[in-house]
């Protein structure tokens, strides 16, 4: 093809898009005055075109319901399992996590896309004041987590989850 036949079929292509053409807003070729507009409008903060984490790369999961109970059933390893509920939101439990009987437990999770995409979950337990010995049984729920799959730590266990 030469070079007139290309841009020939470049412009007919515009026009039959409706990019170019009568109705598309083109300056007439005939007018002097500056259309050009360099005021840039949009506002990326919103759009997600720095990810789900936004510019820093990281999302702060909100943990809420954490409980550390005896576990009732027959005895078992560690073991972590997650179930989304709900949009954005987690229902985790860490069986036999440690010994114990009745600490005051805490949980902090993040997700720092510039570390992995893993969720990273640390737990806090303290004044475990009763004299007894169980297998304690951790629960938390974490929302506000991206829709997508991550891996989910805690501790030394991890698993891989789905989120919508």
């Amino acid at each position: 093809m030469r070079s007139a036949d290309i841009v020939l079929t470049l412009f007919l292509a515009a026009c039959q898009s409706g990019h170019l053409g009568p109705d598309s807003g083109s300056p007439d070729p005939g007018d002097t005055s500056d259309t050009s507009d360099t005021s840039d409008t949009s506002d990326t903060s919103d759009t997600g075109s720095d990810g789900p984490c936004g510019e820093s790369g990281i999302c702060d999961i909100t943990v809420s319901d954490a409980s550390a109970d005896c576990h009732g059933g027959p005895l078992h390893k560690q073991q972590l399992q997650a179930e989304a509920t709900a949009p954005g939101t987690l229902e985790v439990v860490h069986y036999a996590h440690s010994e114990g009987c009745c600490p005051t437990f805490e949980a902090f999770a993040e997700l720092n896309l510039r570390q992995g995409e893993t969720i990273q979950v640390q737990y806090s337990l303290y004044d475990d004041d009763c004299e007894c010995i169980c297998d304690l049984d951790l629960s938390y729920t974490l929302s506000d987590v991206p829709a997508g799959s991550w891996g989910l730590a805690a501790e030394d266990e991890q698993i891989e989850i789905t989120v919508e």
